[in-house]
């Protein structure tokens, strides 16, 4: 005698193999490499960003040029955090003040502070920063830009309800600072209140650029246009070397996130880029790219 299967098992052996096909409807294929399923909206932005040549005039009741004004002078640190007087490190006794380590949060009464800003960059930044003498990895972190200034906003998860463009607002209850010898300052929200999305699709405001990049960029939307000197991949954590054409010794560096670097570029060596981004002192002053559609081909 044949035995079969119970009904209600080969219904999921059915269902798991749809799964992993992406589906089984009628007429559907297989997305090709380097394609996104149009379904996937979590962990990232594939249509057209709309960037605009018109400043912000964005701010909440608190600017982010507010924020900065709290933190010290990056000569005076290596690492500072400050938190709001209800919110002190939630690990006791991990960096109390009776610790008395360089490494010590502060109080500051002018915390929390509310702001509104857009979203420059969309929340899959991995940045691994040093607290407690600990390094800690946040996996989903973003940068939101007022009509003041931009900033990092260190977070875990990349699973998201906003994404490029969104005006946010969020309640900030601790900050950090990054001040490494060989680096600029490294700004960062890095306690906050859930963020709430106040309008969709924003233009994001750009400034572009013909001279390198200097310190005063850093968080800040900017354009730069040139050749591919040096093509990024799997062996390089995503950098792209781009040098203006008309004068090559004017050099600008991007990173691709990685989810980027493992996908196929339409681009190669000797291509002529037009790249949008934020810009961060990231092992070196660069734009950070989360979504093709911060990359224009130009030829």
């Amino acid at each position: 005698m044949t035995q079969t299967a119970p009904r209600g098992l080969m219904v999921l052996a059915l269902a798991l193999v749809c799964a992993s096909a992406w589906s089984c409807g009628e007429g559907e294929t297989l997305p090709a490499y380097g394609d996104v399923d149009p379904r996937q909206t979590d962990t990232e932005q594939e249509e057209p960003i709309a960037f605009s040549t018109t400043p912000y005039t964005v701010q909440g009741p608190a600017s982010i040029a507010e924020l900065y004004a709290l933190f010290p002078s990056p000569a005076d640190v290596v690492v500072w955090q400050g938190f709001e007087a209800d919110s002190p490190y939630p690990v006791s006794p991990d960096c109390q003040p009776d610790r008395n380590t360089p490494y010590t949060p502060v109080t500051l009464p002018e915390l929390p502070k509310t702001i509104e800003g857009i979203i420059t960059l969309h929340p899959r930044l991995y940045q691994k920063r040093a607290i407690c003498d600990n390094d800690e990895r946040f996996y989903g972190s973003f940068i939101i830009q007022d009509a003041t200034a931009g900033i990092v906003v260190l977070r875990d998860s990349r699973l998201t309800t906003f994404t490029y463009g969104d005006r946010v607002r969020l309640r900030v209850r601790g900050l950090m600072l990054n001040a490494f010898p060989n680096g600029g300052p490294f700004y960062t929200v890095q306690l906050f209140d859930q963020v709430e999305v106040i309008e969709r699709a924003q233009p994001i405001y750009y400034e572009a650029l013909e001279r390198e990049f200097t310190n005063a960029d850093i968080g800040l939307v900017k354009r730069v246009r040139g050749k591919i000197v040096l093509m990024p991949d799997n062996n390089n954590f995503g950098e792209m070397e781009l040098a203006d054409p008309d004068d090559p010794s004017v050099t600008w560096f991007a990173s691709l996130d990685s989810e980027l670097s493992k996908r196929r570029p339409e681009f190669k060596l000797g291509d002529t880029l037009e790249i949008t981004g934020p810009v961060l002192d990231n092992f070196g002053l660069r734009i950070m790219i989360a979504s093709f559609g911060q990359i224009t081909k130009v030829q």
